[in-house]
């Protein structure tokens, strides 16, 4: 019997089959790669989000006067920055919002009434008044072709006082 030849067919096919596993092992390598990335511009998308929020909190807590609070507006011009190539940007109000470029101020919210204020005595002669404002952050990030967004909504409990 003449076995010439078979260790070239045995060598063929064992030069197949690890080819196989390294296109295998290289698709899977590089699917986890994207999904990592993914998951980066997702997270940074929201803790900018996050960062919006307590920017606009801070400010209500600074003035909480009705008539400064309905002016808070944050665009993407005051808050647009360049780090190692990903443009951050976020803006008060909803998605489109954000694509048309034309954000929306922060308003009161008025799906219930706020809870009553614990027993706190300043006199007859003031007046407190709890406040719920609703306030909508949207984020965008940008890395090369690739966008990430995150959208907030939340509400920042104040007190406003209207009178001495």
């Amino acid at each position: 019997m003449n076995n010439r030849g078979s260790i070239l067919v045995l060598a063929l096919i064992s030069v197949l089959v690890l080819s196989v596993m390294a296109i295998a092992g290289l698709t899977v390598s590089t699917t986890e790669i994207q999904t990592t990335d993914t998951l980066f511009l997702r997270k940074s998308a929201y803790y900018l989000a996050v960062q919006g929020v307590e920017q606009v909190r801070d400010l209500i807590y600074q003035d909480p006067n009705p008539e400064v609070v309905g002016t808070l507006i944050r665009t993407t011009t005051d808050t647009t920055y360049n780090e190692g190539g990903m443009a951050k940007s976020y803006i008060t109000g909803s998605l489109i919002d954000l694509e048309a470029g034309s954000p929306k101020g922060v308003t009161m919210f008025d799906g219930f009434d706020p809870p009553p204020m614990p027993g706190i005595s300043l006199g007859a002669i003031s007046a407190i008044q709890p406040v719920v404002w609703d306030v909508r952050i949207t984020s965008r990030i940008n890395v090369g072709r690739k966008r990430a967004y995150s959208e907030i909504q939340t509400g920042v409990y104040s007190i406003v006082t209207t009178g001495y």
